[in-house]
């Protein structure tokens, strides 16, 4: 009997400690997402308002931006959405700035003022974006692979696709890989390079190709637990509750052994 108890009041132990190891887990989480996720959700709905008013600001009338829930004021910055880029294959759309300044770039993608405007024959659209920041911008560009598509839809409603062709790694001033070339229309995606050093610059080339009529705007997952707050908030108060009388239950049992 006594060896039973034992082992019940041990079983019961090991349990405590893997709950244990669950609320410090779930509070990490929670940490996290109270902080770093808040910033990168905040960023995130930026890039959605600047996204929605993508037609109204390349036709050059962006005065409903004004007074939005964005912490960085699009009209006061005066950056104007021209377009929208969307890389499938590491979960990433941005709106496109006709400016590369710190604002722009701060939530989105920027173009190179020294280069030309997007698309075209001939042409090289050149995209600049952070990496290291708290919210996903071009931190994983340099996942992206020989093939893999990138897609911007102009304000006209019109998407060009183009397929990386080759990446470079170049100083930050070398741009000999960044210019026009006759009959081509090109789009490279420029970034920092390597992390955390970022002492150079990562250039992803890619060329224009018939449009496959795939773009689809990819939604972050954190963005759904934050659009979802609430819910969750209740589901996990409701299991704590259960946990809790558990717990109180099982204390009763072996105190009446």
């Amino acid at each position: 009997m006594a060896d039973t108890t034992s082992k019940h009041r041990a079983r019961t132990w090991i349990v405590r400690i893997l709950i244990g190891i669950c609320l410090v887990v779930a509070a990490a989480a929670a940490l996290y997402l109270g902080r770093a996720g808040y910033k990168t959700y905040s960023t995130y709905k930026q890039q959605e308002t600047a996204l929605a008013k993508l037609d109204m600001t390349a036709t050059g009338s962006n005065q409903e931006l004004k007074g939005s829930k964005s912490n960085i004021d699009l009209q006061n910055q005066q950056l104007k959405v021209i377009a929208a880029v969307v890389i499938p294959k590491i979960k990433v759309t941005l709106p496109v700035f006709s400016t590369d300044t710190n604002a722009a770039l701060d939530i989105g993608a920027g173009l190179m003022s020294t280069k030309s405007p997007v698309g075209g024959v001939p042409s090289h659209t050149v995209l600049a974006g952070h990496t290291g920041k708290y919210e996903p911008l071009f931190d994983n560009v340099p996942q992206l692979r020989r093939g893999d598509p990138i897609y911007l839809r102009l304000a006209s409603g019109k998407t060009l696709e183009y397929k990386v062709t080759s990446k470079t790694t170049r100083s930050p001033r070398d741009d000999t890989d960044l210019q026009i070339e006759p009959g081509k229309d090109l789009l490279t995606l420029y970034t920092c390079y390597p992390y955390p050093q970022l002492t150079h610059r990562m250039h992803v080339h890619a060329k224009r190709v018939a449009y496959d009529g795939r773009f689809a705007v990819a939604k972050p997952w954190f963005a759904w637990i934050f659009d979802h707050a609430a819910l969750l908030g209740s589901v996990l108060a409701a299991a704590l509750v259960v946990l809790l009388t558990w717990i109180h239950s099982k204390r009763k049992e072996e105190k009446r052994d």
